[in-house]
């Protein structure tokens, strides 16, 4: 075993192996998928977590399917598996063990935005140019999957928070990963100063997502984010590129955290699946959406 600092990881589908990708070499790194056979070299296999018993974690990742990340973050709390904090994609629902007042202190919600340099360079910018709206809009963007990674970046540049969230679907259908659904429609947020609507009329367009800036000012920023700022009439510059895989991002987790723990988050995550009530099939009190 090496003397690096452990990291252990469930779930080794799409998101893990590129989690992995970013700690291995790094980190000394454990993963627990029972579905899988084989890992990359230089990862530890994990057959019961409860042999992780006694062992620290700088981070743990919980990288399976979104249905099923708090009542892992649980199980873990639940046995003598020590860490600081645990990692889990967007929340579908609020539900936590109300014996567990400290696990939502723990958990962070994976939003890698709040970490790709054009999101860093234009919160700075934002100190002294406010923003007045925002608009997503694009055929590819999964409304109902994406929306909270661009309501919460959202917020974050603009260091604000919505207190206003409202969701008209013209359709929903099932989404790519079974048993969950995506629509489309249109998602409107807003608070005192600032208002953003994130919309999706065309399902399986080609056309990228396509976001615009508007600043109180009257000047404004319009990017795609896979390709590139192409309108600009602020002295905002950023000439690199805007998206960051997340392989190159989850090793810099360890080293600053910008991410949201959920219990900042919490109140934002309520908003949107109480906008989503009534429209969105749901299971056992949770919206079907990942």
């Amino acid at each position: 075993m090496s003397s690096f600092k452990n990291i252990l990881q469930i779930g080794y589908g799409n998101f893990g192996r590129h989690h992995c990708t970013s700690l291995l070499n790094r980190y000394n790194v454990f993963v627990h998928d029972p579905t899988v056979q084989k890992f990359n070299d230089g990862i530890n296999k994990v057959k019961e977590l409860k042999s992780m018993e006694g062992l620290y974690f700088e981070l743990v990742i919980i990288a399976v399917n979104a249905n099923l990340h708090l009542e892992l973050a649980n199980i873990i709390s639940l046995l003598d598996i020590k860490t600081k904090d645990i990692l889990i994609e967007k929340v579908p629902d609020n539900q936590l063990n109300k014996n567990l007042s400290e696990l939502e202190k723990s958990l962070l919600i994976n939003f890698p935005r709040r970490y790709y340099p054009f999101y860093i360079k234009l919160k700075e910018f934002c100190k002294n140019n406010i923003i007045k709206s925002i608009k997503v809009e694009g055929g590819n963007n999964s409304l109902l999957c994406n929306a909270l990674h661009y309501i919460d970046i959202a917020e974050y540049i603009t260091d604000t928070r919505f207190n206003w969230i409202d969701t008209e679907l013209s359709d929903v259908f099932p989404a790519r990963r079974e048993g969950f659904f995506d629509g489309l429609g249109t998602i409107n947020c807003s608070n005192e100063s600032l208002s953003l609507a994130i919309i999706n009329r065309k399902s399986n367009s080609p056309h990228p997502n396509e976001i615009s800036i508007s600043f109180r000012d009257g000047s404004s920023i319009r990017y795609i984010e896979r390709v590139g700022i192409e309108e600009n009439s602020t002295k905002f510059q950023f000439n690199d590129q805007i998206v960051i895989n997340q392989s190159e991002l989850t090793v810099h987790y360890l080293t600053k955290n910008l991410l949201p723990r959920f219990s900042q988050f919490q109140r934002t995550n309520s908003l949107f699946l109480q906008s989503l009530a009534d429209k969105v099939p749901v299971n056992k009190g949770r919206v079907l959406i990942t």
